[in-house]
């Protein structure tokens, strides 16, 4: 019987926002959820030199056609392991899925704050499903 993968301490460390593109054409009422296209866009990074953090990068991206409403925010959270990260790490569903579903309602919450302060209705992200493969293909990078 092979043994359990022996999962290491992942510790989130921050959530940061890097880009935000936010259009208004009017000044919508609503924003009928029919009318609204989000894409999800997920990118998880592990660098050479710095083998005990790794980012998720999210990216959204909303728009109403109708509404005259278009967003595009980018965000990066920082990952911090307690031992070195290794490939079979990068493959796992923690890196893959977790660490982005742990990312996504840090995004979701300043999508929510951001619409809110802008005196348009309120834009809650609906709940994301990461668990698709073609979402999150780990990749390296020199920081």
């Amino acid at each position: 019987m092979d043994s359990p993968i022996q999962q290491k301490a992942i510790r989130f460390k921050h959530f940061v926002v890097k880009e935000v593109n936010f259009i208004i054409s009017s000044s919508p009422t609503n924003l009928p959820a029919e009318t609204i296209h989000i894409n999800i866009s997920v990118d998880v990074v592990f660098f050479e030199n710095d083998v005990k953090n790794y980012t998720v990068n999210l990216i959204a991206e909303v728009e109403s056609a109708s509404a005259g409403f278009k967003l595009r925010v980018v965000s990066n959270s920082l990952f911090e392991s307690e031992d070195p990260i290794t490939p079979e790490f990068m493959d796992s569903d923690m890196a893959r899925v977790s660490s982005p579903a742990i990312a996504f309602p840090f995004l979701r919450s300043f999508i929510n704050t951001l619409t809110t302060n802008a005196g348009i209705p309120p834009l809650v992200l609906p709940a994301f499903n990461f668990t698709k493969p073609e979402l999150t293909k780990p990749r390296k990078e020199t920081p």
